[in-house]
């Protein structure tokens, strides 16, 4: 249902008494909704107060991107496009209304940008003066700790994964609130501890363009966004429907229909191609959707995924671009070879069967989770590369003390053949344990691309563990650690079919003969000299050189803490499109209570606002 787009209650001229303004989430608007009409989870909160004003306050819903990763922008392009929006609508809604006030809430992606409209208004640089603005509520903050808000969460420690933005509320402060779930399950999003996980803290930032300079990380984000803004794969059917009709004589009835409608299919089948060729070369791609739960979004996004590399997709890209560029020419009077439309065309179809074979919900729900899949790999990697990194770290000493146990073991002077090998066995065990962080890690991670990624974070980090992480992932993918890890798995079980089958003397001493090169091959490749990004050595002596040194920094400034807050991320799944795109933390906003009265999100931001609002009303 619309709201009016003036209110009766007017104070002069025609204005109204107040405008309140609210900011969508991510993906619950878009530059064409209409502002009058409330969507997503603050509709629970304007509709309230609609009703409880008979309809005296103006309600506006700008609409503004509201996107992440899937269009041509990023996440802090989509948030900008929203505080412009919001800030040309306060302008307009109150121009020549000098008595009207002015309420603003936000959630989510529609938090982060009403909150800089906020502080900046706060600054004495926004489209109202302060005294205008009777209160703000921030629902699901990515800033949530910002200087002069009240705090209103069940899990009171944490901050916004982006941090607090550094200049305050300025002159609203004590007119904003920040709500935040928090409790057994909190929203991350605006309750991640960023001072126990500085990487995290570091990805949100740039994630969020929330830097020193203003425009994030170069290149980060761009790198986690897929164009999927003009794929349209509910009228893919319809649009090669139409091709086939218009194809099916010499010369198209239409020729301005067959251009739009091949124009539409190549621009829906563009970004499927892109995704399918960088998953082909990023294994973790797989090895991701593989572990998809049925019926999930992902599990739908593996399903169109090997539909989609099983076709000649760039084949059907090209016909369908050269069928736009034919019906283009005939519309400028040009000549077109007779019967090159009807084999096209035909060519076409059989390309894209097996994609219209698909059914429709499931090639929607895939694509929409495609179109998610780059952040959530690469992110997810650099979690992976990070949680994984402290935990070899933090077991190198271990490594490098069991290596030497075993060595001492080898030549120590003792005939117990047997009893060597029960020792040796024990130790090696220990080893093959200790190395199984960096093995996850080599499954599952692009160990270059990860330390990459952290190299492109460490300036935001005021702590060096960004930049040590990435130092100790570097090292790690210059090394031949899974071999190594491999020559020990085999050792292992040498050592156990010995034990299993008996042959002490024999093979007993065949296999410990060997233990001395492993133990060499161990102590060159646990002792990697550390690299820039051009190979040569580091010349400061305040970096780290050597693997075993970097582990033992990151051990002492990520800590065990901070490895398991990332472990925990890693664990859940809390990747960037979490973070900043997803739906998984907003379902509680109406539901779950979020102080000891017992009130949601949404109806503490209704009672605060209406508190703000009513004594203007009278």
């Amino acid at each position: 249902m619309a709201y009016p787009t003036s209110a009766p209650a007017t104070p002069a001229g025609g204005c109204p008494a107040v405008v309140a303004e609210f900011m969508a989430g991510t993906w619950e608007t878009n530059p064409a909704a209409d502002p009058t009409v409330p969507v997503g989870v603050l509709k629970s909160v304007a509709d309230p107060i609609a009703a409880a004003t008979n309809r005296q306050v103006t309600i506006r819903f700008p609409g503004y991107e509201a996107r992440a990763f899937d269009n041509s922008d990023t996440y802090a392009g989509s948030k900008a496009t929203g505080v412009t929006a919001l800030t040309r609508d306060l302008a307009e809604q109150l121009a020549g209304c000098p008595q009207t006030k002015v309420t603003i809430a936000g959630f989510s992606q529609g938090a982060d940008a009403a909150g800089d409209v906020a502080a900046a208004i706060g600054a004495g640089r926004g489209p109202v003066t302060p005294d205008r603005v009777l209160g703000v509520a921030l629902l699901a903050d990515p800033h949530r700790g910002t200087q002069g808000a009240q705090d209103i969460s069940n899990n009171p420690v944490a901050t916004g994964i982006a941090g607090p933005r550094s200049a305050g509320f300025g002159s609203l402060s004590g007119r904003v609130v920040q709500l935040c779930l928090g409790g057994d399950q909190p929203d991350l999003y605006c309750a991640t501890d960023t001072s126990k996980t500085p990487i995290i803290a570091a990805l949100g930032k740039t994630l969020s363009g929330s830097t020193p300079s203003g425009p994030g990380t170069p290149g980060l984000s761009e790198a986690l966004v897929s164009d999927y803004s003009g794929a349209n794969v509910e009228d893919l059917a319809t649009n090669l429907a139409t091709i086939e009709d218009q194809t099916h004589e010499a010369t198209p009835s239409s020729p301005t229909t067959l251009s739009s409608a091949a124009t539409a299919v190549a621009n829906t089948l563009l970004p499927l191609v892109d995704t399918a060729t960088w998953s082909r070369n990023n294994p973790a791609v797989a090895t991701q959707l593989s572990n998809a739960s049925p019926g999930s979004p992902e599990s739908a996004a593996k399903n169109v995924l090997d539909t989609v590399s099983n076709m000649d997709l760039t084949g059907a890209v090209n016909n369908a671009i050269s069928l736009a560029n034919s019906a283009q020419a005939l519309l400028t009077g040009g000549n077109v070879p007779a019967g090159s439309l009807t084999g096209t065309g035909q060519q076409l179809q059989s390309q894209t069967a097996p994609l219209t074979a698909t059914p429709l919900d499931l090639l929607s729900t895939g694509t929409s989770a495609l179109s998610l899949l780059k952040p959530s790999v690469l992110v997810g990697q650099v979690v992976n590369a990070a949680t994984n990194g402290v935990s070899f770290a933090e077991n190198l000493p271990k490594i490098i003390a069991a290596f030497g146990q075993l060595g001492g073991l080898v030549l120590e002077p003792n005939l117990d053949i047997a009893g060597k090998i029960h020792r040796a066995h024990g130790i090696v065990q220990d080893l093959n344990n200790l190395f199984s962080p960096i093995i996850d890690l080599a499954a599952g991670v692009d160990l270059h691309l990860a330390s990459s990624l952290l190299s492109a974070l460490a300036p935001l980090d005021p702590s060096p563990t960004t930049s040590i992480a990435s130092l100790v992932v570097g090292l790690i993918g210059n090394l031949d650690i899974k071999r190594l890890a491999d020559d020990i798995g085999g050792l292992q079980e040498a050592l156990w079919k010995i034990l299993d089958g008996g042959d002490w003397l024999g093979a007993g001493l065949k296999v410990l003969t060997t233990v001395p090169d492993l133990i060499a091959v161990a102590v060159g490749t646990l002792s990697g000299e550390a690299k820039t990004s051009s190979g040569t050595p580091r010349s400061s002596t305040a970096t780290p050189t050597t693997l075993r040194d970097a582990a033992t920094s990151l051990v002492s400034t990520a800590g065990t803490q901070g490895a398991d807050q990332l472990s925990k991320l890693a664990s859940e799944g809390l990747t960037a499109v979490s973070f900043f795109a997803s739906h998984t933390h907003d379902q509680g906003y109406n539901t779950r209570a979020i102080n000891s009265a017992g009130d949601t999100a949404a109806a503490y931001a209704t009672k605060f606002l209406l508190g703000k609002i009513q004594p203007v009303l009278g």
